[in-house]
């Protein structure tokens, strides 16, 4: 639960509170001149380039369909707003770590004939950024922010930190034409992009993504699939070379574990994610012990969707240049073996590969595993043998397709897409680890047993609760989401006879009730509030001054009533007064704390995975302990 806080502010401004082939990758796209831009004869698209960094994850936001470095955009590496240079995914904030090359956005779909697929860029080829915004001023990015309500930027506001862009796929200048036929064809789409973050302690390693998709062309888009290309090359320091790139691993979260007081449910996040092989420990530089991923927290339709995730290596050569592919008339298809006419298995050039990964409905397994996987493995072909298939297995330039569909757009018709890019911390807890994945003492389930998810699978589980707050009915149709409940106690309170077919004879059987239980909400309505649990409103606040004096009048009626977001308890804690000379952070100094007496209860959890004190319970006054622990 977060406790909430309303801080005074009282100065001139007044605030309320491995082994490594020696081929280079498929056209080496990291060696792309960074301020690269197409010249358009006739068009001019606004390109811009912006990064979050409210909270501790910095990420890199464009205007054409693309997010992370400038690697993607023809924007160059100035943020649009302020200048700075753009850092692709820089977590923690400060660090100089980098968790992100590059991702993009992509669109396939059938034109009556034709199979069609847009990118915002595709990770290997100059021309493959298929988006672009309109000219300027049309096409520029728009900020906003909740954080001051006197501030232009307020206005619609939904985060500490919205960016807003629109692009289309309807410019065909400067692309490249069709890796198996003639120029580029769109799919005349518009996109409308959101992005959000907030500098929360419970949601500052997350980053919203919310898009509006509309078809403005003239004939039905039919059997739409969307996704999500990611291209991590995690490594210390903002430029990592070939090397830096050469050693990530690629894996699929699709259910863990999660509490709910003293019990726990299976939640389904569905996460693809990329982390450095063995976190870098022993570098010189520092550590990566971390990782990224995304999550799908909307799609147009709830229920029976395709959905795959799709690794793999893209490499000039054919041998290194593999993704997992299963066999002929097995798995979800059933289909026959597609020959992607490149010679390798990894890389998807053209829009009918592309769109076939879109829409394969393949679950790779965790590129930690690949070496397990034998010649007569009943579902997935076997990889390329010998040192390549260890090389593949401890980590490369691996990148994924996280995609969803299908879905038919009329002509005007608008899909919502919701997803979040999070960090994980410390997800390597073994400097030593990679040796479980090395040939003589291969053992990935010894790999994956020192490997932490926890604190990624809690951010997971925040960014789908600020996008669909549990437990809060928003379009009051009387329907606030899913529960757990956890039963501690129960009692028998019936007996019934039934037939046992083993004796074939009526037995009495007990009837049982819970007699002790906690609700926990796992799910909100499906109506999205992109909303977190934030502080509590601003007080209405006076200052009059005096002789040598300043007298603070504050009515806190609305920040003592408001309820919690998640919780739905009103969880006021008090009041803090600061004096300044200006408005710059350092110049602050607490003047008055009201703070209500409460004290939190821990308990102590005994699972070995734990083995610590845990705050399960909202703050308790003094006067409610001494109903629960007094002797009368």
């Amino acid at each position: 639960m977060v406790r909430r806080f309303a801080t005074i502010l009282v100065a001139c401004v007044l605030i309320c509170s491995m082994a490594v082939p020696t081929v280079e990758g498929r056209n080496n796209p990291q060696k792309r001149d960074k301020d690269i831009s197409r010249t358009k004869a006739s068009f001019t698209p606004a390109y811009g380039i912006t990064q979050h960094k409210v909270g501790r994850m910095v990420l890199g936001v464009t205007n054409n369909g693309s997010f992370g470095g400038a690697e993607f955009s023809p924007a160059g590496i100035s943020d649009f707003f302020t200048g700075e240079e753009v850092m692709a995914c820089e977590f923690p904030k400060g660090s100089e770590t980098r968790y992100l090359f590059g991702a993009a956005f992509w669109i396939g779909g059938v034109i009556g004939r034709d199979t069609l697929v847009s990118t915002g860029a595709d990770g290997w080829s100059l021309g493959g950024e298929e988006f672009a915004p309109d000219e300027r001023p049309f096409g520029e990015l728009v900020y906003r922010s909740i954080i001051d309500p006197e501030a232009p930027e307020y206005e619609d506001a939904v985060s500490e930190e919205d960016y807003i862009a629109v692009y289309t796929d309807t410019s065909t200048e400067g692309i490249d034409a069709d890796f198996f036929r003639g120029p580029h064809i769109p799919l005349n789409i518009e996109v409308t992009q959101a992005s959000y973050a907030w500098s929360y302690s419970y949601a500052e390693d997350i980053v919203l993504f919310d898009y509006k998709v509309r078809n403005i062309g003239t004939q039905t888009l039919n059997d739409m699939f969307m996704g999500f290309y990611v291209d991590a090359d995690i490594h210390f320091g903002q430029d990592g070379g070939q090397t830096g790139a050469q050693d990530d691993l690629s894996g699929f979260l699709e259910t863990r574990p999660a509490p709910c007081f003293s019990c726990t449910y299976i939640d389904t996040p569905f996460i693809a994610w990329t982390m450095d092989n063995d976190g870098d420990f022993d570098s010189e530089d520092e550590p990566v012990p971390h990782l990224t991923a995304t999550r799908i927290v909307r799609t147009p339709r709830e229920g029976e969707l395709e959905v795959s995730y799709n690794w793999w290596v893209s490499n000039g050569n054919p041998q290194y240049d593999f993704g997992p592919r299963e066999r002929p008339y097995k798995g979800e298809l059933q289909e026959p073996l597609r020959d992607f006419r490149t010679g390798g298995t990894g890389t998807p050039e053209g829009d009918v590969n592309k769109y076939y990964l879109l829409r394969n409905r393949e679950f790779d397994y965790d590129q930690a595993y690949l070496a397990s996987i034998t010649s007569n493995d009943p579902l997935w072909l076997p990889p390329p043998g010998g040192g390549i298939k260890d090389t593949l297995t401890t980590g490369l330039d691996t990148r994924y397709l996280l995609s969803f569909g299908p879905f038919n757009i009329r002509p005007g018709e608008v899909l919502p897409i919701s997803f979040a890019y999070l960090a994980g911390e410390d997800v390597h807890t073994n400097p030593n680890n990679l040796e479980f994945l090395e040939p003589g003492s291969y053992d990935p389930d010894a790999y994956y047993a020192n490997l932490d998810f926890s604190d990624l699978t809690l951010n997971s589980r925040w960014a789908s609760w600020i996008y669909d707050n549990p437990g809060v009915d928003t379009d009051n149709d009387r329907d606030s989401g899913e529960v757990f409940v956890c039963v501690t106690d129960s009692a028998v309170v019936d007996s019934v006879l039934i037939f046992d077919p083993n004796t074939g004879e009526e037995v009495w059987d007990s009837i049982w009730a819970p007699t002790e239980a906690d609700t926990c909400w796992t799910k909100g309505d499906g109506v999205p509030d992109f909303k977190g649990a934030s502080p509590p409103p601003a007080p209405a606040l006076w200052v009059e001054p005096g002789v040598g004096k300043l007298t603070v009048r504050f009515n806190g009626t609305r920040s003592e009533t408001t309820p919690d977001v998640f919780s739905r308890e009103i969880d006021f804690e008090g009041y803090r007064v600061y004096i300044g000379r200006d408005d710059r952070a350092p110049s602050f100094s607490v003047v008055a704390s009201y703070d209500i007496e409460d004290f939190n209860k821990w308990v102590y959890n005994p699972d070995p995975k734990i083995d610590d004190f845990e705050l399960l319970e909202a703050p308790f006054t003094l006067k409610e302990l001494r109903c629960l622990y007094g002797d009368s």
